[in-house]
């Protein structure tokens, strides 16, 4: 089927999560303009310009709204890092169809994050970022939560390496329980989904992160914000890519479904999901087995809501998006706004078996 240029018309789907700004988002994401040219995490002039314009720095301050300007700056830098990345190495350059290479361009990468006290390569600009912005997160929020930032790095770029495999053979299309494995990780997802408690300082102990319940919340939250994002970006990766890694895509593919019947079902998909957050949510707060130490969960759980309305809001107003080729001309997309009530709030796991344990633990 071949893209139309009309906008795509999005249906409104359920949004119950308040939406904050920090209030250093248009300071930190300038610098971070300045950290992508420092560094040089680009492939082309072009491919800067939709950084810059895309306000690609300006995420962090979508997702993690409070919380120190100093910790900002450095989640600016890592959403620049992100994008810039997803672009070089994932959709706009060869090798995103070539895993072997770009297993060796992340081993590299991970070698530095493991051995962060002496930089392995002074002469790779995205080694030395890597390195730059370890030193900055441990002197930020110690080894413990930068460790944990690592280890989001380390699931992301095996994930990225998986998705190049099934973009080399040119005719893999992954179903829905392996595509939503996929999105949780590709794109920094669960790294990104970290920045509004580093940015907050919130001192969490790891048992309760790793929590099963908890751990669901976070993850349900890394693929809400994706889902959604994926309505927005739609459009402009048909346009660039067309690789078939995106949710409405994959649903067509699934259940032979027009693009226009595949977005209303991934909606039912992602309110069930959202519904399954809030009753998880609920149920992780009026817990009384948790110490006196674990109080900071609420604010947590809190920095989880405002990430997926933050992220929807950030998707909808940059250029990255809303153009095809993320320079702010023509329009990909029309907003129908959001929904007050969930298209389907079933208490039913979703079919899609990556993701059926989100409803296995806690109540029903």
């Amino acid at each position: 089927m071949q893209q139309e240029k009309k906008p795509l018309v999005l249906p409104p789907f359920y949004m119950p999560f308040p939406f904050m700004i920090h209030p250093a988002t248009e300071r930190t994401n300038k610098q971070s303009v300045a950290f992508v040219r420092k560094f040089k995490l680009y492939h082309s002039e072009e491919q800067l310009l939709r950084l810059e314009v895309g306000n690609s720095g300006a995420t962090a301050g979508y997702l993690a709204p409070i919380g120190s300007e100093v910790a900002l700056q450095i989640a600016a830098d890592f959403t620049q890092f992100a994008f810039a990345f997803d672009d070089t190495f994932c959709d706009e350059t060869p090798i995103g169809k070539q895993p072997i290479a770009l297993a060796a361009v992340t081993a590299k990468m991970l070698q530095q994050l493991e051995g962060p006290e002496h930089p392995i390569d002074e002469s790779d600009n995205w080694c030395m970022a890597l390195y730059d912005m370890w030193h900055r997160w441990n002197k930020q929020v110690g080894p413990v939560l930068t460790e944990r930032w690592v280890q989001g790095c380390r699931t992301w770029f095996f994930v990225e390496i998986l998705r190049a495999g099934n973009n080399a053979t040119g005719n893999t299309k992954p179903n829905i329980s392996d595509y939503s494995f996929i999105r949780r990780h590709t794109g920094a997802t669960l790294s990104l989904a970290m920045l509004p408690y580093l940015v907050r300082g919130l001192d969490i102990p790891i048992s309760v992160l790793e929590d099963r319940r908890v751990r669901a919340l976070a993850e349900c939250a890394a693929l809400l914000t994706n889902w959604d994002n994926e309505q927005f970006s739609y459009a402009k990766e048909y346009h660039r890519t067309g690789d078939g890694h995106n949710m409405i895509d994959v649903i067509r593919h699934t259940y032979n479904l027009s693009v226009e019947d595949a977005l209303h079902k991934m909606k039912a998909f992602r309110d069930r999901a959202a519904c399954r957050f809030i009753r998880l949510r609920d149920e992780v707060l009026e817990d009384k087995s948790f110490n006196t130490k674990d109080s900071l969960l609420e604010p947590y759980l809190e920095g989880l809501g405002l990430y997926i309305r933050g992220i929807a809001e950030w998707s909808m107003q940059s250029k990255r998006y809303t153009s095809l080729d993320g320079d702010g001309k023509g329009s990909t997309f029309v907003i129908s706004g959001y929904a007050d009530h969930p298209s389907d709030d079933s208490y039913e796991p979703l079919p899609i078996g990556s993701i059926a344990w989100w409803w296995k633990v806690g109540k029903l």
